[in-house]
């Protein structure tokens, strides 16, 4: 997005005090949208909110029209008050995302158990209007100030939940604060990789003035083992190959100086908490149930995948539709994003999804030159939002996914100190 109104803040990297509360609300919605599951879970757990677990709780609904009604007022602010300019990507992306909504419109009579369109228009759009939010440099250097408390909040939660499910025995029969194990190793992964960027690619300037003491840059080292723990334990197979991922991208983050010695620190905490594992597994893994799950247990989704593939096969060109094949398939989705597009758009939507990701990759790259902290705290979400949509959900109600979309096609880039 373009903007006439902001110009002063881009140029030094101090103004944030001079944001106002409507900053401020635009940075806290873009967060409570785009890793809405997650924001939701750690307040509920922390809270101890009970029996929120499901799609359809209450409590749940309450958080998804809240958060999206404070991301619609902020968005409505910036477009109309701020007098914020779209691009023409961007208005591609709005059709797009308008020609979707029209045919889940048309397709609903065949969604069966699980309702695309319900959840298109309450997840996936506000995730949308969070890209656009997020979009301005201003906003996202407002949210990047806030990933330190963030990691924080979900570090408790997290902890909350593997203390109660393995002191009381019942891994994976109870629900903490509406945390299943699936959610909870996401959240830790999804922390891990958002720590590991504020050790690495965070600016001072980017936090808090309480964050950049010492004790808190020991506190975020301390943090990796925890969280590369508490994703092995809570049993998600997802959580754990995103933390791998965030490793590999840590990897890729080493430099020289300070820096070099912090990221083999975190390659070192990770060894010790797998090597830790592998004993674990020697004694008994069956003590560490969900260590135990990602180890030795299977589960249905080979014979989804296969009937995804079958599906596929007798509607290839061009699929479906958005949710078409929801009373075919035995799943509400086939938990893996490719097989997802093949069914929703067959291989036509699948080569427009390969071009739209080329200029995807494209546009990244153009960020990373303008800034490698917004680009590397990118580059975490994008990776979360990927490793989820090939494990678990669909991108029809990914408020991360669709984030994610509209932040690259509308980020206006420009040089940031």
């Amino acid at each position: 997005m373009k903007t006439r109104s902001r110009k002063k803040y881009f140029c030094d990297g101090q103004n944030r005090a001079s944001s106002t509360t409507i900053d401020w609300a635009k940075a806290i919605s873009v967060i409570l949208v785009a890793l809405g599951s997650i924001a939701f879970f750690a307040l509920c757990t922390v809270a101890g909110v009970e029996n929120t677990q499901t799609d359809n709780g209450s409590v749940y609904i309450v958080y998804i029209l809240l958060t999206s009604c404070l991301c619609a007022v902020c968005l409505i602010h910036e477009l109309v008050i701020q007098a914020v300019r779209l691009s023409r990507g961007t208005w591609i992306l709005l059709l797009v995302s308008l020609a979707i909504l029209l045919d889940l419109l048309i397709e609903r009579q065949s969604f069966g158990s699980y309702d695309f369109l319900l959840f298109y228009i309450g997840l996936a759009l506000p995730g949308l209007a969070a890209g656009l939010l997020a979009s301005n440099p201003f906003v996202f250097r407002l949210v990047k100030s806030l990933v330190d408390p963030f990691v924080l909040l979900v570090t408790v939660a997290v902890v909350l939940f593997e203390v109660n499910i393995y002191a009381s025995g019942w891994w994976r029969s109870l629900q903490l604060g509406s945390f299943g194990y699936q959610t909870a190793a996401y959240s830790a992964a999804v922390a891990f990789g958002l720590n590991a960027w504020s050790i690495l690619r965070c600016g001072h300037e980017d936090r808090f003035r309480i964050f950049n003491l010492t004790c808190f840059r020991t506190i975020r080292l301390a943090l990796l083992p925890i969280l590369a723990g508490a994703t092995l334990l809570s049993g998600g197979r997802g959580g754990a190959v995103l933390v791998l991922m965030y490793c590999v991208i840590v990897i890729s983050w080493v430099g020289t100086g300070k820096k070099h010695g912090i990221a083999y620190s975190i390659l070192v905490a990770l060894l010790v908490v797998l090597a830790g594992g592998i004993a674990f597994n020697l004694v008994d893994v069956s003590q560490f149930a969900g260590l135990d799950r990602i180890l030795n247990r299977g589960d249905n989704r080979s014979s989804v995948i296969e009937g995804a593939l079958s599906l596929f096969s007798e509607s290839p060109v061009f699929g479906y539709g958005f949710g078409g094949y929801g009373q075919l398939l035995f799943e509400p989705y086939p938990h893996n994003i490719v097989l997802d597009i093949l069914l929703c758009g067959g291989i036509v939507g699948l080569l427009c999804s390969l071009l739209y990701s080329g200029w995807f990759v494209f546009k990244i790259k153009k960020i990373g030159a303008s800034s490698v902290s917004s680009y590397s705290l990118l580059l975490v979400i994008a990776v979360y939002a990927l490793t989820f949509l090939m494990f678990s959900g669909t991108f029809l109600s990914s408020a991360v996914f669709w984030f994610c979309l509209s932040f690259v096609t509308s980020y206006c880039i420009r040089d940031e100190t």
